[in-house]
């Protein structure tokens, strides 16, 4: 099995091309319908695309092939909450070489379905206290 047939769930196409007015792939903040409408027509799955899981170079030739928009699960995980801070770290690392292939592309980093009490591993931080508009405080996730 090739490396992009690995690595790659599946591609999803949310929507037909013929259903979006425009390929336009330009906001600022807030969405429009029509942009969303677009990212969705060039949605695909790439399970940990950015943790060095198979050939990155491959993934975005593969990317770039196919004129993918939005590559979901990008960086995921399913338990082992203490894992997600390196993979943060990997992610970083690999960002700006698919931004170099396609600026307009957007990644999906998520936890999905479980927490496990190693989440209690995981500091809060700062700005999601900023965010939620609640005192800054130095505590691990519970």
């Amino acid at each position: 099995m090739t490396p992009i047939l690995r690595h790659c769930l599946c591609l999803v196409v949310l929507l037909s091309p013929a259903a979006v007015c425009a390929q336009d792939y330009h906001f600022d903040r807030t969405i429009s319908p029509d942009v969303l409408k677009s990212y969705l027509a060039r949605s695909i799955t790439m399970l940990d695309l950015l943790t060095e899981k198979g050939d990155l170079t491959d993934n975005i030739r593969m990317l770039k092939s196919t004129g993918a928009k939005f590559a979901g699960r990008a960086v995921y995980l399913w338990g082992h909450e203490a894992e997600f801070p390196r993979r943060l770290e990997l992610a970083k690392k690999n960002v700006p070489k698919i931004h170099q292939a396609d600026p307009d592309i957007i990644l999906q980093a998520c936890i999905f379905e479980i927490v496990s009490r190693g989440v209690e591993q995981i500091a809060v931080p700062e700005w999601a206290f900023t965010a939620l508009e609640r005192p800054v405080e130095q505590r691990n996730f519970r």
